[in-house]
């Protein structure tokens, strides 16, 4: 679920955005089933692709990443994804992050539990420096904090190969990204202002 921040005539307020989840892992349903509890399930699955301001996102829960096909429906459409985890495998949901964040051109905001780690925001670019911020885990819960310049990764996604590769804020776009989507959504936000 999801909390949308808006402003309505006189009032600030937040608006709840509500879905079952579309894979639970393993160790889920084994309790489920061990409680003697049915496992939700949704039919047909679906994801919500949210345009927030000028912002376009989406948002997995947990086990629903290692869905590489539910991931690649948002090829080209969206600037963010964001993955809100419970999760101790951590190794295994890092590199989902990482291959993820270059092959959907992206950010990535990654949200474990303090307990295991590896919260992070994520950007498309190379190795060194990917990780805008990263937490390793620890004790007490922790706010990552950061802003991100949605303007200069879609101004760079529009770019041909040959430009993309004199810029070394962020790698290429991967093959088969549909540049148009971009554009829609750089002339949607200049309409925003």
């Amino acid at each position: 679920s999801l909390l949308l921040p808006v402003k309505l005539k006189k009032f600030n307020a937040l608006v709840p955005i509500i879905r079952l989840k579309n894979h639970y892992s393993p160790e889920e349903e084994r309790k489920f089933i061990g409680y003697g509890y049915k496992i939700p399930k949704q039919y047909p699955q679906f994801y919500h692709l949210i345009k927030w301001r000028h912002l376009y996102f989406t948002v997995f829960n947990c086990y629903e990443l290692a869905n590489i096909s539910h991931r690649a429906l948002f090829k080209s459409k969206i600037d963010l994804l964001v993955a809100c985890e419970y999760n101790p495998d951590v190794n295994y949901f890092s590199n989902i992050v990482e291959s993820s964040s270059r092959e959907l051109h992206c950010y990535f905001v990654q949200a474990n539990n303090a307990k295991y780690g590896d919260s992070r925001i994520t950007q498309p670019s190379k190795t060194e420096i990917k990780d805008i911020v990263k937490i390793k885990g620890g004790r007490n819960y922790t706010i990552i904090v950061d802003e991100l310049d949605i303007d200069k990764l879609r101004e760079f996604q529009v770019l041909s190969y040959e430009l993309q590769k004199d810029d070394k804020n962020y790698k290429p776009t991967p093959p088969d990204f549909r540049k148009n989507e971009v554009m829609r959504r750089i002339s949607e936000s200049e309409n925003y202002s």
